[in-house]
């Protein structure tokens, strides 16, 4: 029974994570991808799945990890990005097998969490491929991907590299305060 209150706590504190930089990605993120004025598409960090891979390598429970990533990607798509993004898709799968990547290392710091990473922030390039093409884009293939897509790739690999460091120094002191293990 004590495993289940434990658990419970950890996944209260990811929901309350995901609240947080949920909240904070629907109200700064808007203003940063796109100018009104010119209608140009600016590149910017996706926080959400930042925190989706996250999660996925910090949590024990990595059901419980997807399922958060999962609802948390359809509240993004509905309410910040646009659906073309399959933001829920590519949330639970990398909250889900994030950690079979970080366990490849032998040991798990924020730069190996970052190249664990990598295949999810490359399916959130291709799906925002997907997007600005579908979106009638005027710039070809080429300039999306040199000019919007390959930085914020760099931008979403340096947001789970603090990420990872955050959430894991988070959880450990949290962890130890509050949950009995």
């Amino acid at each position: 029974m004590q495993k289940g209150k434990g658990d419970i706590k950890s996944s209260v504190f990811f929901a309350v994570l995901y609240v947080i930089f949920f909240f904070f990605s629907a109200s700064v993120l808007p203003f940063m991808v796109s100018d009104k004025e010119s209608g140009k598409i600016n590149a910017a960090f996706d926080i959400l799945l930042a925190l989706s891979i996250t999660v996925g390598m910090v949590y024990e429970n990595r059901k419980s990890a997807a399922v958060l990533a999962l609802v948390f990607g359809i509240l993004n798509d509905v309410f910040v990005s646009p659906p073309v993004h399959l933001s829920p898709l590519v949330f639970m799968l990398g909250a889900y097998f994030s950690s079979k990547n970080l366990k490849v290392f032998t040991k798990a710091n924020p730069l190996t969490a970052t190249i664990a990473a990598v295949p999810f922030l490359l399916m959130r390039s291709a799906t925002g491929v997907f997007y600005l093409m579908s979106d009638g884009a005027q710039a070809g293939l080429a300039q999306t991907i040199f000019k919007i897509l390959l930085l914020e790739f760099v931008y979403n690999a340096a947001a789970v590299f603090v990420m990872y460091a955050v959430v894991k120094f988070l959880y450990k002191h949290f962890k130890r305060r509050f949950f009995i293990v």
